[in-house]
Formats: structure tokens, C-alpha cells, sequence
């Protein structure tokens, strides 16, 4: 069983629900440390002051705001003082929405709502989770975590109830492709074809595979066992773009 991020409560109208908030998602991605090449240990990053020309001890560091002119230093009482609508460990679900009305651009981290077994609250998480699937709603809510208030929505998942942190409209840049762009008839016609017979049905993420991470692993595998790895270049390489109404016929020929 996974470490629970957070103990605490979910809270609409009159109605609390013990819960326990788990990380629901882990990234596969393989990191890599560095290292002093003449010696082969691992180099540690030292905390180092410029101005006063030596390593502060970390009593002395403190948080500050960078306004682009100077730097102001925050106190914790500072931040202790701006209160908070949204009680501690509280999950506060404010409204329902119709699933459509939400853009998944706006969902950042993700975590998955346990009930609290101490506290008895399966039947009430349970009973949320029948009723938000039936009336095909999802919850916006407010909750606080690591010290900051953050919009989130509830969302069923299967069987389960997925807690998504938001984005507000503002953090959000919108790059266009471009407006009243022209294509031919033709073009449209050859790109509706190649998409359609790209198109597939029973779309599965657990059928897609990180294929250079499993390079990477087989890679220190070989490293690890002292083998010699074998390079073998599989890129494709993109080519300039010539004839576009070549490319695509060409795609929907061969391709």
C-alpha cells in the first residue's frame, strides 16, 4: 500500500468524509547523478554566498521574492498571517459541474481519495463516488497542501475517485495555429483520408510503451553486467517540407 500524501476530510454542505489522498501518478523517467570523472564520486552542489564569499549554514537561509530590482525577504509569520477560507487537511467541495464543462488543459498533479478504514468512511466515499457517476457530475473543490491554496477537481475513475490539482485561467498560454489559414480542396481531402486510416478503435495506454526507457534500462543492464552495448540508431529523421500534396499522398500509398 502506497504512503498516504495527506489524512484529512472531504466536506460539502453538512457532509464529511474521512479520506486519505494517494499519489496517482509516478514517473518512469530515468535520472542520472553526476560524478567527478578522475575519481568516480558523486559531486554534492555546496550552498554558496557570492556576496559574503563562503558556505552559510542553513540557520541562516531564509525565503525571499525576487522582484527583478531587489530581493525581499518573507518572514514565516508573514505567511502565517494571511489566513485561508479553507480549513487545514480539508478537501472543500464547493459546486457539481457537467463533466464537458471542464478542459482537461487546466488538470495538473493527480492523486487517488482512500477512505480513512480507522474512521469507517468506505459506505460515504462509496456513496459520493455511485452518485457522481450517475448524475455524471464532477467536484470542484478548494484544499490547502504544502502550505498553498489550491483549486482542484474530483472525478470518478473506474471505481475509484481521482483528485486532480487546477490550473487557474490565467496560468494558462495559448499558442494558436494560426487563424483563417486556407486549404485546398485537395489538401483537405488527402489529410481527412490519412487521419481516418490512422484512426484506431479500443485506444488502450497500457498497450503504449516508453521505448527509450526500456533502451536505457537494457543500455545499463549491459553497462551494469560489463557487456559492450551495441549502437544502433532507429531515429527517423524528419525532412523538409516540399510538396505537402506529395507528402501526403505519398503517406496514404505507403506510409
Amino acid at each position: 500500500m502506497a504512503k498516504a500524501t495527506m489524512n484529512g476530510y472531504i466536506q460539502f454542505s453538512l457532509v464529511t468524509i474521512p479520506i486519505k489522498l494517494y499519489k496517482a501518478q509516478h514517473s518512469q523517467d530515468i535520472s542520472f547523478t553526476k560524478i567527478h570523472q578522475v575519481c568516480g564520486q558523486q559531486i554534492k552542489q555546496p550552498v554558496f554566498c557570492p556576496h559574503c564569499n563562503y558556505n552559510p549554514d542553513p540557520s541562516e537561509i531564509v525565503r525571499a521574492f525576487d522582484t527583478g530590482d531587489k530581493l525581499v525577504q518573507i518572514s514565516d509569520e508573514d505567511l502565517e498571517s494571511i489566513t485561508s477560507n479553507v480549513p487545514p487537511k480539508t478537501i472543500m467541495i464547493k459546486k457539481f459541474v457537467r463533466a464537458s464543462d471542464v478542459d482537461p488543459m487546466y488538470f495538473d498533479k493527480g492523486y487517488f481519495l482512500g477512505p480513512d478504514d480507522k474512521k469507517n468512511s468506505s459506505n460515504r466515499l462509496a456513496l459520493l463516488h455511485h452518485t457522481m457517476v450517475s448524475k455524471k457530475v464532477y467536484a470542484i473543490a478548494r484544499m490547502l497542501m504544502r502550505g498553498n491554496e489550491h483549486l482542484a477537481i474530483i472525478r470518478p475513475y473506474g471505481t475509484a475517485l481521482v483528485l486532480h490539482t487546477l490550473y487557474y485561467a490565467d496560468e494558462i498560454e495559448v499558442e494558436s495555429v494560426g487563424n483563417g489559414i486556407k486549404f485546398s480542396a485537395q489538401e483537405n481531402s488527402l489529410a481527412s483520408q490519412l487521419v481516418e486510416k490512422l484512426v484506431v478503435s479500443g485506444f488502450s495506454m497500457h498497450n503504449e510503451k516508453n521505448a527509450r526507457n526500456e533502451a536505457i534500462r537494457k543500455m545499463l543492464d549491459e553497462k551494469i553486467s560489463g557487456k559492450k552495448t551495441k549502437k544502433k540508431d532507429a531515429r527517423v529523421i524528419a525532412t523538409p517540407i516540399k510538396d505537402l500534396v506529395g507528402e501526403l499522398e505519398a503517406s496514404l500509398s505507403g506510409g
